[in-house]
C-alpha cells in the first residue's frame, strides 16, 4: 500500500523533499512506501500521485506515528521495607461503582453543595438532567438504588470490564484489587499530556473495578518550561473540574475516588502503601532543586513498595528506568522490550456530556456545548498543539491556507476547527499574515511565480475563513450559517480530557497534535494526523534532520516494522501548502490508500492484551532483580 504527496525538486537546491513517508509494519500485510525525489532524480519508490503531475513542492518532514499511553501496578509483593512516619490521610473520598461516567476524568464534584455528598448514581442523574435541583437528585438516586435489586440493577447496566479479562490478565489485576489506597504522581512537563496521561491511570483503575482510595500527589512549585508558562496544579484545574488551584489543602474529587495533595504536604509525612505510578516523568530534577530530595529511587521517594514509571510509545531512553523497589540501588528488570507500546480506553460522546455537565459556569460550558451540537454535518479538524513557541505562526498560516485548498469530500461541508491552544498572541500574528500577506520575509523571499501562488491562494483563504471565539453568543448562528467549503476556526483553549478525547474521536480531517501523548490517542483512534514538530518522530529517525539526503535513505532503510512515523507540517520549504493540502484531501477520503493504512494500524483501545494498565502489571510480576 502506497500513498505519495507528490513534490518537486527544485535544481540547485542540496535538499531532499520528502513528499511521503507511510511505513506499515509489514506483520500488517502493507508495505512500507516513501517516495522521494532528489534534484530531479526518480524517486526512490513508486509514487501514487494524488493530483496526477509531479508539481509540487513538499515539506520536509511528513510523518506520521502510532504510539499508546495508560499504565499502573501492585499490591505488597515486597515485604519487610521500613515504613516512613504516618500522617493522618483525610478520609476517602465516595468511590463510585464501575460504570460510564468512570470512563471520563471529570465527572465532578464542584457542583455539588457543601452538604450534599456525591454518590454515583446523583453523578449519573445529574448528567442527564444537568438543570434540575441538587436536592431532587440526590433524593432520587438515593430511591433508586436502595437495596439489592437495585444495586443488581446498577451492575447490569455497567458491566466491569474485568469480565473480559484472560486467566492470567486477571492474575495480574490480582496485584492492584486488593489494595487499600494507591497513589498516583502527577509531574510538571510541557502541555497536558503527562498529567493527562496519570489521570488515564485512576480511569482505567476504576474502570476496571478497583474500590480503594487513590492518592493523586502533583507537583506544586512553579517550574517553566520555554514553551509553557502554566504549573501543574492550573493544568489540573483544565482536566479535573472541581480542582482548585489556589488551595494548598487535600482536595477530594468523589466522581473518581481521588484526594489530590500537593508534594508539599506529602513531604510532611506519608502512608507507606504498595505501589505508584505515573503516566510521564521526564526527569527528577525538577524535585531535586524546589525540594531537595536526594533519592534517586522512585520508590523511596514517593513511599511505597514499588513505583511504575510509565510513558506513552517513543519513551524508549527510559525503558530500562520503568520499575523501582524500594531499597534497591538500580531499577527492576523489565521482561518485556517494547513495555509502553500499549494504550488506555478513550472517553467517548456520553463522557463529554458528563464533563460539560460538571463544568462551572463561566467557564465556557454553553459554547461548548453550542460547539458539541453543532459538529454534525460539518468537516471536522480539531487544533492542538500549535501555542509551543517553534510552532511559528507562519506554520499555522500554511496549515490554513492547506485546509482552504484541500478537497476532502465530493460534496464539500462547512469545515470547523476548534483551536484546542491558548493562541490569542500567535494568532493575532497570523490573521496579519492573512491581511497583509507580503509583510512575511519567508513569502517576500519567493520567486516570482511562488510568490503569487501563496498570494493568489491566500485572497481565497480570506474568502473562506472566520473565526470566533467559543464564548462568542454568535457560535451557534455561525455553525449553522457555515457554508460548504467555508472554514470557522473556533478559539475553545484548553478543555477537559473527554472533550478533547471525543473531538479526536469525531475529527473527519487528520487533527494537529504535538507530543507523544496525543499521538497515542491518534494511534487508538486509527487516524490520520498532522503532527507540530520533530520529536514525535520514533528514535529511529529522530536523530537525523530529514532535509538531509543520507537521513532520507536511513528513513527508508529503517521503516519496516517500525511503524508509522507523524506528519510534520513545521519543516515546510517554499511556504508549501499545497503538499498540506493533498495529505488533508486524501486523508479524509474513506477508502484512500492513506486513510486506509492509519486505520489498519489501529490499536483497539477495549481489547486488553493492548491495555497499558494491564501489561504493566504483566510485566511487574515478570520483573526481575539486577543480577537475577
Amino acid at each position: 500500500m502506497e500513498f505519495r504527496i507528490i513534490s518537486r525538486a527544485r535544481k540547485g537546491l542540496n535538499v531532499v523533499w520528502v513528499s511521503a513517508i507511510i511505513g506499515l509494519p509489514l506483520s500488517l500485510g502493507c508495505p512500507e512506501a516513501l517516495a522521494v525525489a532528489v534534484n530531479g532524480r526518480a524517486p526512490l519508490s513508486s509514487p501514487i500521485a494524488t493530483r496526477g503531475k509531479l508539481t509540487r513542492p513538499s515539506i520536509k518532514n511528513f510523518s506520521v506515528s502510532l504510539s499508546h499511553p495508560g499504565p499502573l501496578v501492585t499490591k505488597p509483593i515486597w515485604a519487610g521495607a521500613p515504613q516512613a512516619p504516618l500522617t493522618p490521610i483525610p478520609a476517602p473520598a465516595p468511590i463510585l461503582p464501575t460504570s460510564s461516567i468512570l470512563a471520563a476524568p471529570i465527572a465532578a464534584a464542584a457542583v455539588a453543595a457543601p452538604d450534599i455528598a456525591l454518590s454515583a448514581p446523583f453523578v449519573q442523574a445529574a448528567a442527564n438532567a444537568p438543570d434540575r435541583p441538587k436536592e431532587t437528585l440526590k433524593a432520587e438516586a438515593d430511591e433508586l438504588f436502595d437495596g439489592s435489586a437495585a444495586k443488581e440493577k446498577s451492575a447490569a447496566l455497567s458491566p466491569s470490564p474485568r469480565d473480559s479479562l484472560s486467566a492470567d490478565d486477571a492474575a495480574a489485576w490480582s496485584l492492584i484489587e486488593g489494595q487499600d489506597r494507591i497513589r498516583v504522581y502527577f509531574a510538571p512537563a510541557p502541555g497536558l499530556g503527562h498529567q493527562s496521561a496519570t489521570l488515564a491511570i485512576v480511569r482505567r483503575l476504576r474502570d476496571l473495578g478497583f474500590q480503594g482510595e487513590i492518592e493523586g500527589v502533583y507537583f506544586d512549585k512553579y517550574w517553566e518550561f520555554p514553551h509553557d508558562k502554566r504549573d501543574v496544579p492550573e493544568k489540573l484545574a483544565i482536566i479535573i473540574p472541581g480542582f482548585d488551584p489556589a488551595n494548598k489543602e487535600d482536595q477530594k474529587i468523589p466522581a473518581l475516588g481521588m484526594t489530590l495533595r500537593s508534594f508539599s504536604r506529602f513531604m510532611q509525612g506519608s502512608q507507606r502503601v504498595a505501589i505508584a505510578a505515573t503516566g510521564g516523568l521526564d526527569f527528577l530534577k525538577h524535585l531535586k532543586e524546589a525540594f531537595g530530595v536526594a533519592q534517586t529511587n522512585f520508590a523511596e521517594i514517593f513511599n511505597v513498595d514499588v513505583f511504575l514509571r510509565l510513558f506513552p510509545k517513543g519513551w524508549q531512553r527510559y525503558q530500562s528506568d520503568a520499575i523501582w523497589k524500594n531499597g534497591d540501588a538500580e531499577p527492576l528488570l523489565v521482561p518485556m522490550k517494547e513495555f509502553h507500546q500499549f494504550i488506555y480506553k478513550l472517553a467517548d460522546r456520553a463522557a463529554a456530556d458528563e464533563s460539560l455537565a460538571f463544568l462551572p459556569s463561566g467557564s465556557n460550558k454553553e459554547g461548548l456545548k453550542t460547539l458539541l451540537a453543532g459538529l454534525p454535518g460539518r468537516e471536522l479538524l480539531p487544533a492542538y498543539g500549535l501555542d509551543l513557541d517553534f510552532a511559528s505562526p507562519e506554520a499555522i498560516h500554511r496549515l490554513l491556507l492547506g485546509l482552504s485548498e484541500a478537497s476532502p469530500a465530493p460534496k464539500p461541508k462547512g469545515i470547523v476547527m476548534p483551536l484546542l491552544s491558548s493562541l490569542d498572541e500567535k494568532l493575532a500574528q497570523v490573521e496579519r499574515l492573512i491581511a497583509e500577506p507580503l509583510s512575511s520575509k519567508s513569502i517576500t523571499a519567493l520567486s516570482k511565480k511562488r510568490k503569487k501562488a501563496v498570494l493568489r491562494a491566500n485572497a481565497r483563504l480570506k474568502e473562506k475563513l472566520r473565526i470566533v471565539s467559543v464564548s462568542d453568543p454568535g457560535l451557534a448562528t455561525a455553525l449553522k450559517s457555515l457554508k460548504p467549503g467555508q472554514i470557522l476556526l473556533v478559539k475553545t483553549g484548553p478543555v477537559p480530557a473527554p472533550i478533547f478525547e471525543f473531538l479526536f474521536a469525531q475529527s473527519t480531517l487528520p487533527p494537529t497534535l504535538a507530543g507523544r501523548n496525543a499521538v497515542s490517542i491518534a494511534r487508538m483512534l486509527g487516524i490520520p494526523f498532522l503532527s507540530k514538530y520533530q520529536e514525535d518522530l520514533d528514535e529511529s529517525a529522530k536523530a537525523s534532520a530529514p532535509e538531509q539526503i543520507h537521513s532520507v535513505r536511513r528513513l527508508l532503510a529503517g521503516r519496516t516494522g517500525k511503524g508509522l512515523i507523524p506528519v510534520s507540517f513545521l519543516y515546510g520549504n517554499q511556504y508549501d501548502f499545497e503538499s498540506l493540502a493533498d495529505f488533508i484531501s486524501a486523508a479524509a477520503r474513506p477508502q484512500s490508500a492513506l486513510r486506509q493504512a492509519f486505520a489498519a494500524a489501529r490499536v483497539p483501545a477495549d481489547d486488553a492484551a493492548n491495555d497499558k494498565l494491564i501489561t504493566a502489571l504483566r510485566a511487574l510480576k515478570n520483573a526481575k532483580h539486577p543480577g537475577q
